[in-house]
């Protein structure tokens, strides 16, 4: 059997890729992928909390205009928790996805709407703030 191969496959006869990979050649390859995973996990993480960042302030963007009809209507601004309250009483439609946990609205002379979220899987605790003479909202811990 041997010597049929050899004159059938002759070429491949000394070929070591036949052979398969060497320890070495996969160490440097899990080495390689674990590099950059390490370079691109915190930037993915960092690009999350960004994009989190955004949506708070555009939730509070939407409140705080809400909250200025609401004082036209109502001649005060209006004072309460929970999305399904601030949904209903400023006639808005934000959506609960579970990122924001806490949606609270106080009012004094002004009003103040702040929503908090507690740290995520690689992420950090945020709260992002509006009042009623802000023109944008802050966050902080900012990433």
């Amino acid at each position: 059997m041997y010597k049929e191969n050899k004159k059938t496959f002759p070429l491949l006869r000394n070929c070591r890729f036949l052979t398969g990979f060497t320890l070495i050649e996969l160490m440097v390859v899990v080495i390689i992928v674990g590099i950059l995973a390490g370079i691109a996990l915190p930037q993915y993480v960092r690009s999350r909390e960004r994009a989190m960042d955004k949506q708070a302030k555009a939730i509070l963007s939407l409140i705080r205009a809400a909250e200025r009809a609401y004082k036209m209507e109502t001649g005060s601004y209006y004072t309460g928790s929970g999305i399904d309250n601030i949904n209903t009483n400023l006639n808005l439609d934000l959506v609960d996805d579970g990122n924001w946990v806490g949606h609270t609205i106080t009012s004094f002379v002004g009003f103040t709407a702040s929503i908090t979220r507690a740290g995520q899987a690689g992420g950090y605790p945020r709260s992002c703030t509006i009042t009623a003479g802000d023109v944008n909202a802050t966050c902080s811990n900012p990433p």
